[in-house]
């Protein structure tokens, strides 16, 4: 089993910069932030998290000037949309949990439901004029097609050099 944390290890080999652009979508608490913020000295992380009570704990942590929060969600075009907040918050999404037997998490209970804003990769990157993201995270429990159907723009001019997408099977 690979933990998480050491799947950021090997990422300082793939930039040649210890100040990596990230869009880390899906930001839930901060996990991606911190295993970042271990492996390279100076990264410029860009972290979406639509859940207001998550997002809450998330501004209360302790960043440096180069870590940008947004209560935000990224999906394939600019919208309101109802967003599941489930009691384990990992799970939350804007997707329903499968009640399927063969699904591990279908018992996770649901805590509150918000409409979220959403916007889109393409939108955010020329808004604020980035001309170049090292890594594009998303971890948005299956809603991850999306988020990819709205970098499109970015994706295709090669803007965006790495995507990392997590899935469980």
């Amino acid at each position: 089993t690979i933990s998480y944390s050491r799947l950021f290890d090997d990422m300082p080999l793939l930039f040649n910069t210890q100040s990596p652009l990230v869009l880390d979508v899906g930001a839930n608490v901060g996990q991606t932030i911190e295993s970042l913020l271990e492996v390279f000295e100076r990264p410029i992380i860009h972290s979406f998290e639509p859940s207001t009570s998550v997002f809450t704990q998330l501004t209360e942590r302790q960043y440096n000037n180069n870590v940008f929060l947004y209560k935000l969600a990224l999906g394939e075009r600019k919208e309101q949309r109802e967003f599941i907040n489930y009691k384990w918050s990992t799970m939350s999404s804007f997707l329903e949990l499968s009640g399927d037997e063969s699904n591990r998490f279908k018992d996770v209970e649901v805590d509150k439901k918000e409409f979220v804003d959403v916007s889109t990769v393409d939108d955010f990157v020329t808004n604020q004029k980035i001309e170049k993201v090292d890594l594009l995270k998303v971890d948005t429990q299956g809603f991850d097609i999306r988020v990819l159907e709205g970098a499109r723009k970015s994706l295709a001019s090669d803007l965006i050099k790495y995507v990392l997408v997590e899935l469980n099977c």
